[in-house]
């Protein structure tokens, strides 16, 4: 049953004792929005620096996607069986949930279709390399409520990230025998590659170009670091990313993607406690900044930010990892989800026309 309007614009908060609002990554104004936790969850959606959007959500999301008009949001849970689909005109919440546990991924194929990861539930204790068979749930967006259309095998276990881009389906799966397969847009499947080495499950996904796609790992070993690894998406060759022996100290078990600017590729990684810069051109790791439990963030017009969940508070960096700027959370006390996104230029209007109503 969607939120009553009046309940969620009650949950509205504005910072306005904070300076005015302040540009997040340039002179050019950038929102961005992230899954946050004091007593219950929300979304906190950011403008500048002042928080100017602060609803109750049903669920919590490991992660957050936007439709392609930037009308709807999509908060995905992971190793959980509720997430959500909010309407940013009504700000209706539409939830949905499953009898198994999602996965922590969606991504839109239309305005009001999209697809999640899923699979069986799964006890936390549980090797991800003992995970039943994964799936892929498609669902329509109707009139306010989220229809489950079908469910389709990932062609792995453990299916986590999901994209869609040039007409197909990208889905790492990162349980037993770890691959990246490729469906068309009828979600027949195409190919699968695999990484040769077994200790590294593939978690995430990023794309250079039409032909050239980055994974990011986390270590089933601990004897072995995550890595990150170059796909040619046309002939299967993968190669992985080698770290200068000046990094040899850092450790970690997993690396999340936080975006390219130049040639230059940065990610995060939450039990290294770094982020890190990737050289694309020869595949190594180029320079990092500790930064504690660095889970979440994104880059934007060579700015990077980058977020804790056990900290409130964001920081800037610039390209060369430099700290431009600290940013505070005003309300909640720390980041809860493990990605938060930009908000795109479509959506940014609805969120601050909410917040005008109120202002």
């Amino acid at each position: 049953m969607p939120l009553n309007r009046r309940e969620l614009l009650k949950t509205l908060s504005i910072a306005a004792a904070l300076p005015s609002c302040k540009n997040l990554f340039s002179l050019e104004k950038n929102m961005f929005v992230v899954s946050a936790y004091k007593d219950r969850h929300y979304l906190d959606f950011f403008w500048g620096e002042e928080l100017v959007l602060s609803l109750k959500s049903p669920s919590h999301s490991h992660s957050i996607e936007f439709s392609p008009s930037g009308t709807h949001l999509l908060g995905i849970d992971k190793l959980g069986s509720q997430s959500f689909v909010l309407d940013l005109k009504s700000l209706r919440f539409s939830p949905l949930k499953t009898e198994g546990y999602f996965y922590g991924h969606g991504t839109f194929i239309t305005e009001n279709m999209f697809l999640l990861s899923q699979g069986p539930r799964v006890s936390m204790s549980q090797s991800i390399l003992d995970y039943p068979a994964g799936e892929i749930g498609l669902y329509r967006l109707e009139n306010g409520k989220v229809k489950k259309i079908k469910m389709m095998n990932s062609s792995g276990s453990d299916p986590h990230d999901i994209h869609f881009k040039n007409q197909k389906v990208f889905v790492c799966n990162g349980g037993n025998d770890s691959n990246l397969s490729i469906f068309d847009k009828n979600l027949n499947l195409i190919k699968s590659f695999r990484l040769n080495d077994k200790t590294q499950s593939i978690r995430h996904l990023s794309f250079i170009d039409q032909s050239t796609a980055v994974l990011f790992t986390k270590t089933l070993s601990k004897s072995k670091k995550a890595n990150i690894y170059k796909v040619n998406l046309k002939n299967g060759g993968i190669s992985a990313f080698t770290t200068r022996k000046s990094f040899k100290d850092i450790t970690e078990n997993q690396v999340f993607p936080l975006g390219q600017i130049d040639k230059f590729l940065y990610a995060s990684s939450p039990s290294g406690s770094v982020v890190l810069k990737y050289n694309i051109d020869n595949k190594t790791l180029d320079d990092f900044y500790p930064h504690h439990r660095a889970v979440f963030g994104g880059t934007k017009n060579d700015k990077i930010l980058i977020g804790s969940k056990d900290k409130a508070g964001f920081l800037i960096l610039d390209k060369n990892l430099r700290v431009l700027k600290k940013l505070t959370s005003p309300v909640h006390t720390r980041a809860s989800g493990e990605h938060s996104s930009l908000v795109p230029k479509s959506a940014i209007s609805l969120v601050l026309k909410n917040q005008k109503k109120e202002a």
